[in-house]
């Protein structure tokens, strides 16, 4: 059976490509000099199948490629990370579609399109009108229900060897080719560049000589022609070109633990390793220079000393403290929980309640109330307490989530369980449990069995703690 060929571009790549090298279905396209020199990958620069990117702010991989090849990767992948969370996309990335305008905003320049009948896409500075038939391309995919596929009518067909572009007229070469490679490769560029087309020679091409750059161009020009002939000639075609399946794994705490064992395997490492990787740009250069000391500093050393600077400059007392809450619907809000209070093994926050008033199931904070909310790093709950100006406690409220992670400049990072436990100021215990269960996340493939057993565990540990009235409850498995 042939290898599935990934290239992996992360800040996880280490422990990512450990576990793909494990799975043994996997090989690898220009790695990077680390997994070359740890895990062993001898580099090659055959065209890769599936591409691994970070996602932003570092919260986990965007996987991209081949359908069949995208899903054998994610498999892997979720059975070594149980608690990572999987969101697909209905519209593939790269797909170009006849699509027709149904609605259209004049100043703005904005068409919302309608492109194969189930999934709309919008466009941004373009000029049409409401009917007008256009040719788009899926240039950029969101999970986040209340945003479209940005499209737009500059049209890429992308082949293993380069890329032509319809409407351009331009040569490009990869920058990562360098050297006589790069002017033989953009002098052989122009000679052979189509009529109406622009051309982005990819690294994968840095051997080619004009022969085979040119059947690669022709091959490129035969499918596009023979797609708009047949497009053309079906009423009800409006997919043009396939594009690549596109898929985003989160990683949070949890998952990151989970890495670090993968890549202990093969090396020593700093405890939370891919905790610091992710935390920012910052912390994760400075785990690669401590590297490159290891004979003269202690990984322990290392690790209390990060730990201490990302404390003292984003998380110590008086620190304001913003939570983004990410849902299983794509959506996220950014919320002010308060100033540090304590800051030991856990962080309490505080903050008087100024505009809104709360509602919950059995109980109302309204303002001058103060609220106060405990959390630590790896803990499935935040546990938020409430109190009136008296100090007469009002209520409390649990609310379940995917293990805490900490961000940059003293923010937490969570996935909402959609798991609530409420605990009103005469001792009674409610629960509330959103619409879309975790069975039909199960279902969906969103996340694993194993993932829904942990959040079972955990919401029988936070009614029992609930009940008895314990204080600062945090749920650590």
């Amino acid at each position: 059976m042939n290898k599935i060929l990934v290239r992996v571009e992360s800040i996880y790549d280490l422990g990512l490509a450990k576990i793909l090298q494990d799975n043994g279905n996997f090989d690898f396209v220009s790695p990077s000099k680390n997994m070359q020199e740890i895990l062993k990958i001898e580099g090659m620069d055959q065209p890769h199948q599936v591409n691994i990117s970070d996602l932003d702010q570092r919260i986990g991989i965007f996987i991209k490629g081949n359908a069949d090849s995208v899903a054998k990767v994610e498999k892997a992948f979720r059975a070594e990370l149980p608690d990572s969370i999987l969101f697909t996309h209905q519209v593939q990335q790269d797909s170009i579609y006849h699509a027709t305008v149904t609605k259209y905003i004049y100043r703005k320049k904005i068409a919302i399109i309608d492109l194969d009948g189930s999934n709309n896409g919008i466009l941004f500075n373009v000029e049409c009108r409401v009917g007008d038939r256009l040719v788009v391309q899926v240039k950029e995919l969101t999970t986040d229900i209340n945003k479209l596929p940005v499209c737009s009518t500059i049209i890429a067909i992308p082949g293993n060897y380069c890329i032509l572009e319809l409407g351009a007229s331009f040569v490009r070469v990869s920058k990562k080719i360098q050297g006589e490679n790069r002017k033989r490769l953009h002098v052989i560029g122009k000679e052979l560049l189509p009529e109406g087309f622009g051309i982005i020679i990819r690294t994968s091409a840095k051997d080619f000589v004009e022969k085979e750059l040119r059947e690669e161009i022709n091959k490129l020009l035969d499918f596009w022609n023979k797609t708009q002939e047949e497009s053309n000639n079906s009423e009800n075609a409006n997919r043009v070109i396939t594009g690549e399946k596109v898929s985003e794994i989160v990683l949070g705490y949890s998952s990151k633990e989970k890495l670090d064992q993968v890549l202990q395997t093969k090396m020593t490492i700093v405890k939370d390793y891919h905790l610091f990787k992710s935390y920012s740009m910052a912390s994760g250069f400075v785990l690669e220079f401590a590297s490159h000391f290891s004979d003269k500093l202690p990984v322990e050393k290392v690790h209390s000393t990060l730990y201490s600077m990302i404390k003292e400059r984003d998380f110590r007392i008086n620190n304001h403290i913003k939570a983004e809450f990410h849902y299983f619907d794509g959506t996220q809000e950014e919320v002010n929980i308060g100033n540090i209070i304590e800051n030991k093994d856990e962080i309490i926050t505080q903050r008087v309640v100024e505009h809104n008033t709360m509602d919950f199931p059995s109980f109302k904070v309204t303002p001058t109330d103060t609220m106060k909310v405990s959390f630590k790093t790896g803990s499935w709950s935040m546990h938020y307490q409430f109190y009136s100006p008296e100090g007469v406690n009002l209520g409390q409220w649990l609310r379940i989530i995917a293990p805490l992670d900490i961000a940059y400049r003293g923010r937490v990072r969570v996935y909402d369980m959609g798991m609530h436990l409420f605990k009103d100021g005469e001792g009674n215990v409610t629960h509330h449990v959103d619409d879309r269960s975790r069975e039909n996340l199960v279902g969906s493939g969103i996340i694993t069995k194993e993932l829904d057993e942990k959040l079972a565990t955990v919401l029988v540990k936070a009614k029992d703690s609930l009940q008895a009235s314990s204080e600062n409850i945090l749920i650590i498995l």
